[in-house]
């Protein structure tokens, strides 16, 4: 027994023309329709059956059918009701009266006449079925006339015209005017067909009585409300043995992790009480549960809408903050799977659950709102509850002068990360209490509201604070955040009190600038970078700025220019006794000298010594004889620069030349150190990274760590407060660093998170982990 579809597919109307020899002749009036099927004409394949059944179809097959206005049929004359399936195939059904002999198709110009003449199957009827209804399973008969001549009984099976199928070898009796065989399993109700069962069959429905296929039904459909997971339900009725699956339709496909559309019952069937038993799933959902046969009909037998949880209450509901457990009751709270906190994605399990009441741990970030309970239904069930949030709040001083500490006092104001000054400034909070907080007011914060920040991203207006400005020259336009500083550009802000400028400093030095109105131009050093202190000096006072400034990769200075002709070893000590300060020169840098022979083509020679007797410089030659190009290039290494730093710097002389100019240039780090020197990798004791390290950082830094080459070994990152935010795995190959990318939820964590150091107060990074010894970290944006 096997399932089919009784429709006709490109291969079956192949195997029609293999096995239905056909011969026939064209004619036609002389117009320009051409029946070469080649040539996209009308013409003809192959037709059948042959022989067929008076009453049923017969089949053209061939190109430009859809052209056929009549066909010709001995005995029934011409028949114009034709049914185009497509430009290929055409179809008609055979008339009672119809006799066997050629067929005629005619079309507009023409005609195609078959060789091969039609015959005809003797007069096949079916005449009843019974018993009607019938279960699947037991015995029906079908009587008729020459039904010995059919070879397979079809049962409708779906709604697409498929069938369930039952072979001549496989009926309970086959004679001419009887065939009765069991009905399947999957059979559905609907139009019973004969079929001849040959490669492209004969096939007879029976129309004047559909079948009808007993399904199960219960005695009644029962009303589930308020129903439970674990609930035990029976449904009684009959011919429940029918049943193959029960599901529950119209389940809850968008709640995540439970079960989709359909979800399955597990149950039990007790023939003697005529009845079907099963207990609810955790999963379950208001719906409808259905029973499902094996043809997959699908019977009411119940529906369902799961209980909710009533009378919720949470308590404390109010002046929450992380940490604190929660008591929500109400009944039927064992229903609840699990509950979310307002901005906190992820949904947090109950420590304790019972029909009555559960017990939860509100997570640090949670806000103010709704706490939502998930039910093992996949519904939801509200619960409001609001957060501790800073109170009573007070300034001190009031007026607050701008640059200054300002103290405030209050309640709940550890809960604040930072305060937001009228003006959009955000200024961290320096190590809040419950009771007190300082922070230092902008120099560009205006009087207004002032704002806090809470750690769980809430934000509470505190009072108006007036705000006194500052009397020195102080900056209050930043270059933009999509703005590059770069070393050795000009860096340009706007400034107040302009007229009380005195002088500019960069790192602790002097620098040139600008002052055009209320815009100030500074002229950053080629040794600017990450963290670099920009001071605005203002008589005997002064404010610094840090600014993160793009260093340099290349830096080229030329420390002096001129003409010196040390022909007979004369000397040049304008780079000697403090003239130039060799302590800014990293080691590794080169020094060129520039030198023109006093005669083309003869020998001349340059030599170094250093200002404290002319004595020679360590670490290079005597003397370079004829450099190539006119130009000595020297690598200063740190033995050069000591011992230029330690006697007075450098005194150059020689014979047979001039010197016109000495350069010193070198490369510059991209990556800034945060760290150097032997840490064996270890659970403890730990390497703590103070935040100031990171100062010049930014999301998306790329943190190096250099290791001695090792494999197989690990680093665990972690803020103040041990809450692990990296693990840098382990790793197969052998290699001497990794990276890691710092995020801004990770610079936040460092910089913010307190915690302690030998029971000092602490903030920053601590590194832990094992299996090799880490030399230096550095980051690099």
């Amino acid at each position: 027994m096997k399932k089919y579809s009784n429709k006709f597919t490109a291969v079956l109307m192949m195997c029609l023309m293999m096995v239905t020899a056909v011969a026939f002749t064209s004619c036609d009036d002389g117009t320009d329709i051409d029946t070469n099927q080649f040539k996209g004409g009308v013409h003809l394949n192959a037709f059948g059956p042959s022989p067929v059944l008076r009453g049923g179809e017969l089949r053209f097959i061939g190109s430009g059918l859809d052209r056929i206005n009549s066909i010709t049929l001995p005995g029934a004359g011409e028949i114009t009701d034709i049914q185009v399936v497509s430009p290929g195939e055409i179809r008609i059904v055979v008339p009672q009266n119809a006799e066997p002999g050629l067929v005629v198709l005619n079309y507009a110009g023409g005609k195609i006449t078959t060789l091969t003449e039609l015959t005809f199957l003797e007069p096949i009827e079916i005449t009843g079925i019974a018993p009607n209804p019938v279960k699947p399973g037991h015995e029906i008969t079908i009587t008729g006339e020459y039904l010995n001549l059919m070879k397979e009984v079809c049962f409708p099976f779906d709604e697409m015209g498929d069938s369930v199928n039952v072979y001549a070898e496989d009926f309970v009796e086959h004679t001419r005017t009887t065939i009765k065989v069991v009905v399947p399993a999957e059979a559905r109700g609907g139009v019973l067909k004969l079929s001849t069962a040959e490669e492209v069959p004969n096939v007879m429905p029976f129309e004047d009585e559909e079948l009808v296929v007993v399904l199960p039904a219960p005695e009644t459909v029962l009303d589930l409300t308020d129903a439970k997971p674990g609930q035990e339900v029976a449904v009684k009725g009959t011919d429940l043995d029918l049943v193959t699956k029960m599901q529950i339709d119209d389940f809850a496909p968008e709640a995540e992790g439970r079960a989709g559309d359909a979800a399955d019952i597990e149950f039990a069937y007790d023939a003697e009480k005529s009845a079907i038993t099963f207990v609810l799933p955790d999963n379950s959902h208001d719906g409808v549960i259905v029973f499902v046969t094996a043809s997959a009909v699908k019977v009411a037998c119940a529906n369902i809408g799961m209980v909710m949880p009533t009378d919720v209450k949470a308590a404390p509901a109010d002046g929450l903050r992380g940490g604190d457990e929660i008591t929500v009751t109400g009944v039927n709270m064992d229903q609840v799977t699990d509950v979310v906190f307002p901005n906190v994605d992820k949904a947090v399990v109950p420590s304790s659950l019972s029909a009555t009441e559960l017990k939860v741990a509100m997570p640090a970030a949670a806000q103010s709102g709704d706490l939502v309970l998930n039910l093992k239904s996949g519904k939801t069930v509200a619960v409001p509850i609001a957060t501790a949030k800073p109170e009573n709040i007070a300034y001190n001083p009031a007026p607050a002068p701008a640059g200054d500490e300002l103290t405030v006092t209050g309640r709940n104001l550890d809960l604040v990360k930072t305060v937001i000054f009228t003006g959009g400034v955000e200024v961290g909070a320096d190590k809040p209490s419950a009771t007190e907080l300082k922070v230092t007011v902008p120099l560009t914060a205006a009087s207004g509201v002032v704002k806090f920040v809470m750690t769980n991203g809430e934000t509470v207006e505190g009072p108006e604070l007036t705000v006194e400005l500052p009397s020195i020259a102080y900056i209050v336009e930043m270059p933009g955040e999509d703005v590059e500083i770069k070393a050795g550009d000009i860096l340009k802000v706007g400034i107040a009190n302009e007229s009380l400028l005195t002088g500019v400093k960069v790192n602790g030095d002097d620098v040139q600038y600008i002052l055009n109105g209320t815009f100030l131009y500074i002229n950053l050093p080629a040794t600017a970078g990450p963290g670099t202190t920009v001071t605005l000096v203002s008589g005997d006072q002064s404010l610094d700025y840090k600014f993160d400034i793009i260093p340099a990769t290349h830096v080229e200075n030329v420390i002096w220019t001129g003409a010196v002709d040390i022909t007979g070893w004369g000397g040049m000590q304008d780079l000697a006794w403090g003239a130039y300060d060799w302590s800014q020169v990293p080691a590794g840098a080169k020094m060129t000298i520039y030198a023109t022979p006093v005669t083309d083509g003869e020998w001349w020679c340059l030599s170094l010594r250093v200002g404290d007797g002319w004595n020679a410089l360590a670490g290079v030659p005597g003397q370079y004889d004829s450099p190539a190009d006119g130009m000595l290039v020297v690598e200063l290494t740190q033995e050069i620069l000591d011992d230029l730093i330690a006697r007075q710097g450098l005194v150059i002389t020689g014979d047979q030349c001039i010197i016109s100019k000495v350069v010193v240039e070198w490369e510059n780090p991209t990556e800034t150190t945060v760290w150097e020197g032997t840490y064996e990798l270890a659970w403890g004791p730990h390497l703590y990274i103070s935040k100031e390290n990171f100062d010049g950082a930014k999301a998306g830094a790329t943190l190096t760590f250099y290791v001695e080459s090792a494999s197989g070994f690990q680093i665990q990152l972690n803020p103040a407060d041990w809450n692990s935010f990296a693990t840098v795995a382990e790793w197969n190959e052998t290699v001497d660093k990794v990276t890691y990318t710092l995020t801004a939820d990770d610079l936040d964590k460092l910089r913010t998170i307190e915690g302690s150091k030998d029971e000092s107060p602490f903030t920053g990074m601590i590194i832990q982990g094992s299996g090799t010894t880490l030399k230096k970290i550095t980051y690099e944006n």
